[in-house]
């Protein structure tokens, strides 16, 4: 083959695979990140600052017991059976405080076997986040779309203060968004919010930069 034609095929090559429709990534979205980047970070909620002391890798019952006040008919068995069968790796909880209030944001990254398992972990973890509460019948539960987030699900749980019905009375409103990247499962959760403390449109965005900073990250090297 002649070189000019050599060159040539090799510059359509590169564009075939570096634009023009190409499904390339680029090289700062192949970097490996730890756990402790696919958390929020300062700056990503306005308005809330992080814990004073810095997240930790969990193992599978250090993770349940941490996230187990988040479950609503799942029990801690339960969780630990269905990250088992989901190839748990790891996970890393952090958590951020609106200043001079008592809402918390918890976020949350959970490493799976793979795409489909981090998928089929996220698909029972929405299906519990989006049930009923066992035997109370007065919180409502709203599922809402996350524009720009693909593959996103979110849930607004609330109770207002002049509820009926069985169970605990005290007003509350609570956001969470979860997707997945790769094997990996995030979660953003609003926690100890009355009503209008904290809105959707904050927690978007939030879900958002941690999208932003994570998408197609690998895991890293074992």
């Amino acid at each position: 083959m002649k070189p000019r034609l050599c060159i040539a095929m090799l510059a359509l090559a590169t564009l075939a695979v570096a634009g023009c429709g190409g499904t390339a990534q680029t090289t700062e979205s192949r970097i490996a990140l730890p756990l402790w980047q696919r958390v929020l970070q300062g700056g990503d909620m306005p308005g809330f600052v992080a814990d004073k002391n810095p997240p930790v890798a969990l193992d599978l019952p250090a993770f349940v017991d941490q996230a187990k006040e988040s479950f609503v008919r799942i029990t801690p068995e339960g969780a630990v059976r269905e990250l088992t069968a989901d190839g748990f790796r790891g996970a890393m909880i952090t958590t951020q405080q609106l200043v001079g209030k008592k809402p918390i944001v918890a976020s949350a990254v959970i490493q799976l076997g793979s795409s489909a398992q981090a998928e089929k972990a996220m698909a029972w973890a929405y299906t519990d986040s989006t049930s009923p509460c066992p035997d109370v019948c007065n919180v409502d539960i709203e599922p809402f779309d996350v524009p720009g987030l693909p593959g996103a699900k979110g849930v607004r749980r609330s109770r207002d203060e002049d509820t009926g019905g069985s169970g605990p009375n005290d007003p509350f409103e609570a956001f969470e968004i979860q997707f997945t990247d790769g094997p990996f499962l995030y979660d953003v959760l609003t926690l100890d919010a009355r009503p209008g403390d904290v809105a959707k449109e904050d927690v978007i965005p939030a879900a958002k930069a941690i999208y932003k900073r994570v998408a197609g990250s690998p895991p890293l090297a074992r």
